[in-house]
């Protein structure tokens, strides 16, 4: 995949994922009624061609319109105060989306989801007396500035787009409101969590409220079924449906898969591909496990489960050789994203470790000319069928209330009802992203795997971590071929002084430093 490719896809998922979070969107956002290819053909599983216009049983979405805004608590003067949402992200940079100060949506050219997003925030601004507008963060000042602005007494935004990594320092230094304290008893987060999410707690609060979008970054596996059908071996996707998608079955179509197909004396079909660092977290989360102990708030390294999913890793790339990764002076690439996802585009891996913004649309020029399924990621011998098979990390839908928030409850009261532009209807709220995902993949079934493999997560506290996660791991297990046993040996106190390090003040001294030293060469150049 080349790097614009990349990144187009990156900030079309963002956007997605912005539109729902932020309640916006225009006819122009991915996934905003977009088309698939259609015809009525089936696949060799006999899944319904998805095209979400074409008025069939199959229809997720046929003549939705949303309905009418839910006004839950009564009308509150606010004072006409601003209500500052906080986007942490360059990409988003000079944009504001703030919906209402869109031009009014025009029922011809724009979508439906649109239109009840813009409405729901005309409601809510005249309804509680606000202006609900946005600001972009510099990504890597936010914490430093967040802490500030808490010593000073001074505001920095109401709500933020927040990054996994800032959560453990921002909790650690009480930056962040623990979200079922500070909402209405009677608050959505705290009940039915229709509209806003609750992950789970992180040191014991809840802080991240999750928007009711179906896509987190989830590790998902894409099979070649052609592949698949040409070397005889079982089928994941039925493997998946009957129960039995595990280690052992996806290890034995893996090596099937690896094989010289050609008589060339060398290997030109794999078994597997993907980022090495996305396999290694997802092999952990799905053997049942967790880098890092909640209770003891001790790495977790030299656990069973962890050392099974490192020897797992171990022997997927070294052992039996299934994975296709590039090599440099005999060392292996364990780094190179794009290289890994342009080997599954080029159709001689079975399948590929992946999330869904990596998959071109099936009308792009650069397509897959190939039949292709999606299931999630295996689950390992520690876990159970119906556990987690990836860490929550990275999610366009998190947002938190920072401390610096005056009146957090009213800052909670917008925001929910911000939410509240599908009224209640599900299959609305949701139809845009399928709508997106079906111009991904050729089946219902795999749109429907894609945001089921979404809800199979598992939280921890080492993946949140800038320089803490499977990366001290990967080189001595990969490439220095030690024992995993020798790598915790060698990484465990490295990977607790990570952990220790998140847990303890934030340095806004360096920060003010920086700053002055930035604005210092500005001034003398």
């Amino acid at each position: 995949m080349k790097a614009k490719h990349i990144i187009a896809l990156l900030l079309a998922a963002i956007m997605l994922l912005a539109a729902t979070a932020a309640c916006t969107g225009t006819s122009d956002d991915p996934g905003g009624g977009a088309t698939t290819p259609g015809g009525g053909t089936t696949t060799p599983g006999g899944d319904s061609d998805p095209n979400p216009n074409n008025g069939t049983d199959s229809d997720p979405s046929p003549g939705l319109t949303g309905g009418a805004p839910i006004d839950k608590w009564a009308p509150e003067d606010m004072g006409g105060r601003n209500i500052v949402i906080g986007w942490n992200s360059d990409m988003l940079e000079g944009k504001n989306f703030a919906i209402t100060h869109s031009p009014a949506p025009d029922p011809a050219v724009d979508s439906p989801y649109y239109i009840a997003m813009w409405d729901n925030f005309k409601r809510i601004e005249e309804k509680y007396n606000v202006v609900v507008t946005n600001v972009v963060l510099n990504f890597g000042d936010m914490l430093p500035q967040l802490a500030l602005a808490k010593m000073a007494g001074e505001e920095f935004c109401d709500i933020i787009w927040f990054n996994s990594q800032f959560i453990v320092p921002a909790i650690a230094n009480d930056l962040v409101y623990d979200i079922s304290e500070i909402a209405p008893a009677d608050a959505d987060y705290n009940n039915a969590q229709r509209y806003l999410i609750n992950p789970g707690s992180i040191l014991g609060k809840n802080v991240f409220m999750s928007t009711n979008d179906p896509l987190y970054n989830a590790d998902i596996i894409i099979v070649n079924q052609d592949i698949i059908t040409s070397i005889g071996a079982q089928d994941p996707v039925d493997l998946y449906k009957n129960g039995q998608w595990t280690w052992d079955n996806f290890f034995d179509i893996a090596r099937s898969a690896t094989r010289d197909t050609n008589n060339s004396g060398a290997i030109n079909q794999w078994g597997l591909s993907g980022w090495i660092p996305w396999i290694a977290n997802a092999a952990i989360a799905s053997n049942g496990s967790n880098l890092s102990d909640y209770t003891t708030l001790k790495v977790n390294y030299n656990s069973s489960p962890v050392l099974e999913a490192m020897q797992f890793l171990q022997d997927l790339l070294l052992a039996d050789r299934v994975i296709r990764c590039p090599e440099i002076d005999g060392a292996f690439d364990i780094w190179d994203w794009g290289n890994t996802f342009d080997a599954f585009g080029q159709g001689n891996v079975a399948m590929g470790v992946s999330r869904f913004w990596a998959i071109p649309a099936t009308e792009d020029d650069w397509a897959w000319p190939f039949q292709y399924s999606v299931v999630p990621f295996p689950t390992g011998p520690s876990n159970t069928i119906d556990g987690p098979t990836y860490f929550i990390e990275f999610s366009a839908s998190d947002f938190i209330i920072p401390t610096t928030a005056k009146t957090p409850e009213q800052v909670y009261k917008v925001f929910e009802e911000m939410q509240y532009w599908w009224d209640d209807d599900l299959e609305f709220a949701h139809a845009k992203t399928l709508d997106y995902l079906t111009t991904l993949v050729h089946t219902f079934d795999d749109a429907y795997r894609i945001i089921e493999a979404s809800e199979r997560y598992a939280i921890d506290l080492i993946p949140f971590i800038s320089g803490g996660g499977v990366g001290d791991i990967l080189w001595p297990l990969l490439i220095e071929r030690e024992t995993p046993a020798q790598v915790v040996a060698a990484n465990e106190q490295v990977l607790q002084d990570t952990l220790d390090r998140a847990l303890g003040p934030i340095d806004t001294d360096a920060y003010l430093d920086e700053q002055r030293r930035l604005e210092e060469a500005l001034n003398d150049g």
